[in-house]
């Protein structure tokens, strides 16, 4: 687990008008209790974080930051959440809050993630809450495909993408 507090505040930069942030939602990057973090993310790598949804209550050690939410949340309200932190907007916002070596590698400290803006999913309509959770459970399983994973993965997080654009 990261060993700082880390809050990652929602800000109204760069969204498009039609994507709904609160102030309301925050992450840590650590829990007094322990307990295993019900969001991990990658912080190093070449293609951008990628923020899972910790379903096996794994802990994390050095190559995973654990994330814990400061309001309860239902699945779908998960998910729709994982859908918009892996969406390519969210992506270039946490892109910019770290680090690029000049290998082309990314990184991301929890300290850095502070004012990622956050979308709250409690404040969507319920087909919207449920499209993204939809386009979420889709990326999971195009990353777990055997066989051209990268164009998969690329294809549902457009699919993100294009869905933000349209929540009204």
């Amino acid at each position: 687990m990261a060993s700082s507090t880390t809050f990652v505040t929602a800000a109204r930069t760069r969204l498009p008008r039609t994507v709904a942030i609160s102030p309301d939602i925050e992450l840590r990057g650590t829990s007094s209790t322990g307990d295993p973090p019900p969001i991990v993310v990658t912080y190093m790598s070449r293609g951008g974080s990628r923020f899972i949804l910790n379903e096996t209550d794994a802990r994390t050690l050095s190559n995973l930051h654990g994330l814990y939410l400061d309001v309860e949340l239902t699945e779908t309200e998960q998910k729709a959440l994982l859908a918009y932190l892996n969406s390519e907007f969210a992506s270039e916002v946490v892109r910019r809050s770290g680090r690029t070596y000049a290998s082309g590698m990314d990184k991301i400290e929890p300290n850095e993630l502070e004012g990622v803006p956050v979308l709250d999913p409690r404040g969507l309509s319920t087909d919207a809450t449920e499209g993204l959770a939809r386009r979420f459970d889709q990326l999971r399983a195009a990353a777990r495909e055997d066989t051209a994973v990268e164009t998969s993965t690329d294809h549902a997080i457009e699919s993100i993408d294009t869905f933000l654009t349209q929540i009204r």
